[in-house]
C-alpha cells in the first residue's frame, strides 16, 4: 500500500437509507477529491425484512450504479439482514463491489495498512460461551467472543490499533467528560469498554441516537509501554438533522506513524473513563507524587547537585515510585533487597549479574557496586573496572561466534545497569544502528553519535538519556523525555532484524524462577572465568 496519509470517511447508523448515504459522500468527493475509504459504524442495512435497503441497493448490486469508494461495514444486527452477508459472514469480504464486510468480532489489518478491531452485533449476555457444534449466532455477541479479542492483544507485540467500530456505545464512556449527555437511550455493551481498554484505539467510532464526541483520554497501557490517546466520536443516524452523522479525518497507519504524532496529548485529555476504581485511585496517587531521583545522603552526597538539577528539571512531571535509597535499593551489593545468587563476579567498585528477565542466555548486567545513577557519573577506578569488564565480555561472545550489544537507560532508573546482550555474529553493527535509529524516530529520538561514553558526559551526564554501543565501538546517546517507552532498548533488540524475539521485550515475561536462575548463574561463572580479570583480586 501507498506509506501515506489517508483521507477516511465515518458515518453512523445507515439502517438501508443508502440514497442519502452515496448522495451526501459524492458531494463530500466533488468538493474535496478522492477519499481513501468509508466505514460505517453500526448498522448498514435496517433491521426488517421490508426495510433492510432502499431501491438504490439492487442498483449497486448490479454494478448500475458504483459505489464510490471503498466502503467497510460491521456485521448484522439482525436475523433478517444476515441474508445480505451470505457467503462472507464467517471470514468477511465483499457483499458487492466495493462493499466490504470487514469480518468476525477481532483484530483486522486492511489492505490500506490500517489496523481496526470491530465488535459485530450487540450484547447479549444470556450466551456466556457459544456451544461447540451449534450454528453460531452472528446478530449478537458473547462474553466469550470478548475474551478472544483480548487474548489477542495479550501478545508483547501488541501496541494498539487505529480505529475501534461498535454498533452501540460502550458502557460508561461518557465518565469523567465535562459534557452532558443523556445516555438513558444506551443498551448494556460492556464488552465495548472491554475491548476499547485492551485495544487502545485511536479512534473509537460507533452507531446509536445521537452525537458525542467525547474528549480523548489516556490509556492505562502495559506496564512500561508509551501509548496513544483516544478519541471516542458517537454518530447520529444517516440523514438526521441538526446532529452530525458523518466525520471525515486524514490518518497516518499506526505501523507508519512516527512517534510525536503517536503520542502527542491533547490540552483536554482525561483519564479513561474505564477504569476500575482501584486503578483510578492509583492514577490520583500518582499525580501527587513529585518527581526526582534521590540518592540519599552520606557517601552519596557527591551526587547530591547531580540529583538537585534533576528534580529541578522534573519538578513537573508525575513520578508513581517512591524515592529509592542505597538500603532500598535492588542494586546495591549491601542492600538486602540484591538476588546475590544472580551476581556472577564482582570487585569493590562493579560486579556481574544476570538479569532477573534474560532477553537471550547470557544476557548480563555490568552494575556499580555502590548506589551510582549512571555510567556517566562514574570515577575513573570504577571506569577503568567497567571497561575491562566489557572488553572480556565481548572476547568471552566472540570465542563463541557472537558480538554484543551495549545499552544504558537513565531514566526512571536509580542505579546504573549496563545491560550486555549477545547477538549473532551476522548481526552488523550498521543493522543495529539502523534499527535503533529507526524506532527511535517514531518515538522522537534523535541519536548522536560519540567516539566514547567519556566524549558523551559533558552533554548528557545531567540529562535522563539512553546510549547504546555497536560491535564496532561506536557509542549513541540521546536525550529522552517523560514519554519515553521503558522497554525500548529490548524491544528494538527483539525485532526481526536482530532477534526476532516479539514476545522477549517485556522482562517480567521472561523470569526463569529462582532454581533456573542459580542454574543459569553457576554456568555463565564456569563459562566466564578463564576471561574474568579479576579472578586472582576477589
Amino acid at each position: 500500500w501507498n506509506m501515506s496519509e489517508l483521507k477516511i470517511i465515518v458515518v453512523g447508523d445507515v439502517h438501508g437509507e443508502h440514497t442519502k448515504l452515496f448522495k451526501k459522500v459524492n458531494k463530500i468527493l466533488d468538493r474535496n477529491g478522492k477519499f481513501d475509504a468509508l466505514f460505517v459504524a453500526g448498522c448498514f442495512f435496517g433491521p426488517s425484512s421490508d426495510k433492510l435497503h432502499d431501491g438504490l441497493w439492487e442498483k449497486l448490486k448490479s454494478k448500475e450504479v458504483e459505489v464510490p469508494l471503498p466502503t467497510y461495514i460491521l456485521g448484522p444486527t439482525s436475523t433478517a439482514q444476515e441474508v445480505l452477508y451470505k457467503d462472507v459472514l464467517r471470514s468477511g469480504g465483499d457483499l458487492i463491489p466495493n462493499v466490504t464486510f470487514i469480518g468476525p468480532t477481532g483484530v483486522h489489518t486492511l489492505a490500506n495498512g490500517l489496523k481496526v478491531c470491530v465488535l459485530n452485533g450487540l450484547y447479549d449476555g444470556t450466551k456466556v460461551v457459544n456451544t461447540q457444534g451449534m450454528e453460531m449466532t452472528t446478530v449478537s455477541y458473547t462474553t466469550d467472543d470478548v475474551r478472544k479479542v483480548l487474548d489477542m492483544t495479550k501478545g508483547a507485540d501488541f501496541k494498539g490499533v487505529d480505529f475501534f467500530f461498535t454498533a452501540s456505545w460502550p458502557n460508561g464512556v461518557v465518565y469523567g467528560s465535562k459534557q452532558t449527555v443523556d445516555t438513558t437511550w444506551c443498551a448494556q455493551n460492556h464488552g465495548a469498554r472491554s475491548i476499547a481498554s485492551a485495544v487502545m484505539p485511536r479512534y473509537h467510532f460507533s452507531g446509536g441516537k445521537q452525537h458525542f464526541e467525547r474528549e480523548p483520554y489516556r490509556n492505562l497501557t502495559k506496564a512500561e509501554v508509551a501509548s496513544n490517546v483516544t478519541r471516542f466520536i458517537g454518530l447520529a443516524p444517516v440523514g438526521t438533522k441538526k446532529a452530525k452523522w458523518i466525520y471525515a479525518l486524514n490518518i497516518t497507519p499506526r505501523e507508519q506513524c512516527d512517534a510525536k504524532t503517536l503520542l502527542d496529548v491533547p490540552v483536554d485529555t482525561t483519564d479513561s473513563p474505564y477504569l476500575r476504581r482501584e486503578q483510578r485511585q492509583q492514577v490520583q496517587q500518582a499525580k501527587s507524587i513529585p518527581v526526582g531521583l534521590q540518592y540519599g545522603g552520606g557517601a552519596y552526597d557527591r551526587y547530591a547537585d547531580q540529583n538537585r538539577k534533576r528534580k529541578q528539571r522534573t519538578s513537573q512531571q508525575p513520578n508513581k515510585r517512591p524515592p529509592v535509597s542505597p538500603s532500598t535499593c535492588w542494586f546495591c551489593l549491601g542492600s538486602e533487597k540484591v538476588e546475590r545468587h544472580l551476581v556472577v563476579s564482582a570487585t569493590r567498585q562493579m560486579y556481574l549479574a544476570l538479569p532477573k528477565g534474560p532477553l537471550v542466555k547470557n544476557h548480563v548486567l555490568i552494575v556499580p557496586v555502590h548506589h551510582i545513577p549512571t555510567s556517566m557519573s562514574i570515577d575513573k577506578e570504577g571506569s577503568d573496572v567497567l571497561t575491562q569488564y566489557k572488553s572480556q565480555l565481548i572476547s568471552l561472545f566472540a570465542q563463541q561466534g557472537q558480538h554484543c550489544v551495549i545499552f544504558e537507560r537513565n531514566f526512571k532508573s536509580d542505579h546504573m545497569q549496563l545491560q550486555v546482550v549477545p547477538v549473532p555474529k551476522e548481526v552488523t553493527s550498521h543493522t543495529i544502528e539502523r534499527e535503533f535509529k529507526t524506532l527511535g524516530s517514531r518515538y522522537g529520538l534523535h541519536f548522536i553519535e560519540f567516539p566514547s561514553i567519556k566524549r558523551a558526559k559533558e552533554q548528557f551526564e545531567l540529562k535522563d538519556f539512553f546510549m547504546f554501543e555497536t560491535p564496532d565501538g561506536r557509542v549513541f546517546v540521546t536525550e529522552v523525555s517523560r514519554m519515553f517507552p521503558l522497554q525500548f532498548g529490548r524491544e528494538v533488540l527483539c525485532s526481526p532484524a536482530i532477534l526476532n524475539q516479539p514476545r522477549r521485550v517485556f522482562w517480567k515475561k521472561c523470569e526463569l524462577g529462582k532454581d533456573r536462575e542459580v542454574e543459569e548463574a553457576m554456568e555463565f561463572k564456569k563459562m566466564f572465568k578463564p576471561f574474568d580479570p579479576f579472578m586472582n583480586n576477589k
